[in-house]
């Protein structure tokens, strides 16, 4: 064996070790950004601010459930939808996994998914696109939900979800937690 072999075999090994450590820190960077993200939207949710929009949207959507969808108060409930729009984007490209996704929000996703599907399925007769990844989102998450929670979440009787509904409008807004 020669010198020069040694030398290759040597930076050969050290290119490994570089891509070993890269992708090592690219996932740990990845990792921790997610958690960022996710603890940002968090805050954004349970803010005195969107407690108020959703307490709104809570309020109407115990008044109408399921009422004409032109009516100019379905506004409220738009806020919240729009939160949950932004959730599966970011989810839609890889910003944050489904599962973290399904633990932090997805008890109060499917309530309002469903309450608001008369507003939702009347802004997609102009504009098919809107809301358009939070279906994907709702879709996603409602499969998680059957394999991993017996579908506890998406199966919830109309009788439940007036209780929830009633719940966010009394709620005190306390962060989630996984």
């Amino acid at each position: 064996m020669t010198w020069e072999s040694i030398a290759s075999a040597s930076t050969a090994l050290a290119v490994i070790v570089a891509i070993i450590s890269f992708i090592f820190e690219s996932r740990r960077s990845r990792a921790i950004n997610e958690i960022q993200l996710l603890t940002g939207l968090d805050q954004q949710f349970c803010s005195a601010g969107f407690c108020k929009k959703r307490r709104l949207a809570a309020e109407h959507l115990c008044q109408t459930t399921k009422t004409d969808a032109v009516n100019e108060d379905w506004d409220v409930v738009s806020d919240v939808l729009d939160f949950f729009q932004v959730l599966g984007t970011t989810v839609k490209h890889g910003h944050i996994r489904t599962e973290l996704v399904y633990k932090y929000f997805f008890y109060w996703f499917s309530n309002y998914w469903i309450a608001g599907l008369p507003y939702v399925k009347y802004v997609q007769q102009n504009s098919r696109i809107t809301y358009g990844d939070a279906h994907w989102l709702y879709q996603k998450l409602a499969s998680y939900d059957q394999k991993h929670n017996a579908g506890a979440l998406v199966n919830q009787s109309e009788n439940e979800r007036i209780e929830f509904l009633q719940w966010e409008v009394h709620n005190n807004c306390e962060p989630t937690s996984v």
